[in-house]
């Protein structure tokens, strides 16, 4: 499964420039977006859910020391 930010995640969260329309935006390179790609690929892999989160189910992603929500 792709993992691919929302243009706002980009701007506000990431700091990072919007790409040109020609560039998917899951194809973008980032220790964090590509975290999520590894920890999502497999349906088998185990997730860490997010609890204090109770109205949408979200599931943590970790690199080092960057945090995000999948």
């Amino acid at each position: 499964m792709p993992v691919r930010p929302t243009i706002r995640c980009l701007r506000e969260d990431m700091v990072l420039p919007v790409p040109p329309a020609r560039i998917p935006l899951d194809e973008i390179e980032h220790p964090l977006l590509r975290k999520a790609a590894e920890q999502f690929a497999a349906g088998d892999t185990p997730h860490e859910r997010i609890r204090s989160i109770d109205d949408t189910v979200l599931f943590k992603v970790k690199t080092a020391r960057r945090r995000g929500a999948v």
